[in-house]
């Protein structure tokens, strides 16, 4: 079959029209991976602790970061071929693209988790959710879900 002059003019319409769409996500993107990367670095810190202290618990971190990098894994693959010097191809960053808003669920959840569980681990990896920087001693708002949508993580 021969390439028309509009399929080839269509696929390259296409192909800007992703390009695009994946160049508007790279901040979005970007703040995932960050937001992902803190609440992994808490889940870890909270499974040494519950270890040895309670193994029902610790169970239950597991499982907490065991779906929080199930859902961000194409982001991760992204990052990490992307801090290496790899190419990420189209390909790649459109299932990084489609994967964001699971990403961004489960991190939330796996946030909430970790608020709610060790605020003071909270208030260090992740903020209080209000403002406050990462690492600081400022008082954790345990009751309020920061940035639970995608279209809210622009704003803190």
């Amino acid at each position: 079959m021969t390439r028309t002059a509009l399929s080839t003019a269509s696929r390259s319409t296409i192909t800007v029209m992703i390009t695009a769409l994946i160049a508007g996500c790279s901040s979005m993107g970007e703040e995932i991976y960050t937001r992902q990367n803190q609440a992994a670095s808490a889940l870890a810190t909270m499974e040494m602790e519950a270890e040895a202290k309670d193994p029902g618990k610790a169970d239950r971190i597991y499982k907490a970061e065991s779906d929080l990098h199930d859902a961000c894994a194409p982001l991760r693959e992204a990052a990490s071929r992307r801090m290496t010097g790899e190419s990420v191809g189209i390909d790649s960053q459109f299932v990084v693209l489609v994967s964001l808003d699971r990403c961004a669920d489960e991190t939330q959840r796996a946030e909430d988790f970790i608020r709610l569980d060790n605020p003071s681990l909270a208030r260090f990896y992740l903020g209080s959710g209000n403002g406050d920087e990462i690492g600081s001693d400022g008082p954790a708002d345990v009751a309020s879900s920061p940035r639970n949508t995608m279209l809210q993580f622009g704003t803190k």
